[in-house]
């Protein structure tokens, strides 16, 4: 059993069996996500890939093409007089299998002779291997003249013949037929860019002429834009310049009021302090100096003893320091922060005067005055004004 096992299973060296299992089956052993990312990942590699081939496999189809045309015993290119009477003329080789060649016919007549082409079709006249063939280049001026007719024909490996299919002698002579591979730019512009300049050309020549002077005129705005936008932002920048210049030389000059405000204040503030100062000490210097004033018993002495002095004179002068002081706030607020035994010392000099007026009193005793008639009025409220009338007043004499 075991050499028939190594026999029809292929074995490791440590004789096991190695189970070979088909693609499918080992595919179907990979999870679905994962398989799902390898598929994508596979298939934008070989797109990739792809991108890269197709190009190069038809530009190496096109260069082999040109070589087989190139290839000995094929026709590369040939010029010869084209017949104008209606007779046909060989290739002298054969035409290169799957190779586009072009077939130009030139002349210094006109070649609308031979052919034409309307918008409903073409009439021509050129036979190309048995056939009328329309021409890929028809160059027609604006006064109606042909000089140059371009046909396409396709090698399969044959000789072909090329002519008119009418005599033309007397229409068109001295005509040129050339016959040559066609490259693969010709091909290109003829697929892909020939229509664009028949259908734009004109467009395009405009455009070529003046978009470089529209670029040009484009080029000077743009650059006299970021011009006056530069000077705009130097002004600008000019301009703030400026203002934080003044702003800042308005803040040193407030800053410099200010402080000169500040000192002219402390200044004033230094002076009435003085001042303040000065008539604190002389009223403090007043009320030392007649202290005596703030003794009751010298109070009494001294009103009895200047009794006429003080109702007559210092009664006046007391009063008017007194409004003074009164009307003095800060020399007030001074006194009673300060000094408040001065304001003890007012009041007692004002005392002064009352004992002294009740000095006088006592002695001169008031006399009880009688009137000879006391006049009595009635009372009328302001509601009775509207619907009584007013009563005369009445005299009343009373005797004695």
């Amino acid at each position: 059993m075991q050499e028939s096992s190594e026999r029809f299973f292929p074995s490791d060296k440590a004789g096991q069996v190695l189970i070979v299992r088909p693609w499918h089956d080992l595919i179907s052993c990979i999870p679905g996500p994962v398989r799902g990312r390898l598929c994508v990942e596979t298939g934008g590699k070989i797109m990739g890939l792809l991108k890269i081939t197709l190009p190069l496999c038809l530009l190496s189809l096109i260069l082999a093409g040109q070589g087989q045309a190139q290839a000995p015993g094929y026709l590369g290119k040939l010029s010869i007089p084209f017949p104008t009477d209606g007779t046909q003329v060989r290739t002298s080789a054969p035409l290169a299998p799957y190779v586009t060649y072009r077939i130009k016919i030139t002349a210094l007549s006109n070649l609308k002779h031979i052919y034409q082409e309307y918008p409903e079709g073409y009439n021509s006249f050129v036979v190309v291997d048995g056939q009328l063939i329309k021409a890929v280049i028809f160059d027609q001026e604006s006064d109606g003249f042909v000089g140059n007719l371009e046909f396409l024909y396709r090698g399969n490996g044959k000789i072909i013949s090329i002519g008119l299919s009418e005599d033309k002698r007397d229409l068109l002579s001295d005509a040129q037929l050339e016959i040559f591979v066609e490259s693969w730019i010709q091909r290109l512009w003829r697929e892909q860019f020939r229509h664009i300049w028949t259908e734009y050309g004109m467009a395009l020549v405009v455009a070529a002429l003046v978009l470089p002077v529209l670029l040009l005129l484009l080029f000077l705005y743009l650059k006299r834009t970021d011009r006056m936008r530069a000077d705009e932002e130097r002004a600008e920048a000019a301009r703030r310049t400026f203002l934080l210049e003044s702003h800042n030389k308005r803040i040193e000059v407030m800053r410099e009021i200010d402080v000169r405000a500040h000192q002219r204040a402390q200044e004033m503030i230094k002076q009435n302090y003085d001042e303040l100062q000065k008539k604190i000490i002389y009223w403090r210097t007043r009320a030392y100096t007649e202290s005596y004033f703030l003794n009751v018993d010298l109070r009494h002495q001294y009103a009895h003893a200047n009794r006429e002095k003080v109702i007559n004179q210092l009664e006046k002068e007391w009063a008017q320091e007194c409004q003074e002081i009164a009307q003095d706030l800060p020399l007030m607020k001074a006194m009673r922060e300060q000094e408040p035994g001065i304001i003890h010392w007012i009041q007692a000099r004002q005392e002064v005067v009352y004992l002294a007026h009740n000095l006088a009193w006592k002695e001169h005793k008031v006399i009880d005055a009688y009137f000879e008639e006391i006049p009595e009025t009635e009372i009328i409220l302001a509601d009775e004004l509207e619907f009584e009338e007013i009563k005369p007043r009445a005299r009343v004499g009373n005797s004695r």
